[in-house]
């Protein structure tokens, strides 16, 4: 991460009037997106969103698709494959990568959650 130090802020040079500022804003915004995902990915929407609307960052955020996510984990730990194999179908351009457990979705018995 040292390396993201030595970039120039987009449309900031650093000898600017304020780049220093702007730069700490960018640092802060990211430092806020990384929080953010972090506890999305742990199933804390609601600490997630309350950040997102704080920090004013509410459309850099994917809490949708979190959600989404969320759900199908929980139906396939019922052993509902149903939600995930309607994803796959909606988003085929996106599912592309996860073809190949397709099959093993439809497979009755192959999940052992």
């Amino acid at each position: 991460m040292a390396h993201l130090h030595d970039l120039p802020l987009p449309g900031a040079e650093r000898s600017e009037p304020g780049a220093g500022a702007a730069r700490r804003a960018w640092e802060a915004t990211r430092l806020d997106r990384m929080l953010m995902d972090h506890w999305l990915r742990e199933g804390e929407h609601a600490l997630a969103e309350g950040l997102a609307a704080q920090a004013g960052i509410e459309p850099l955020t994917d809490v949708d698709a979190f959600r989404e996510t969320q759900e199908i984990v929980r139906a396939l730990r019922r052993r509902d494959c149903a939600p995930a194999l309607a994803w796959c179908a909606g988003n085929r351009g996106r599912a592309v990568q996860v073809e190949p457990i397709k099959p093993m979705l439809k497979a009755p018995g192959t999940l052992a959650l």
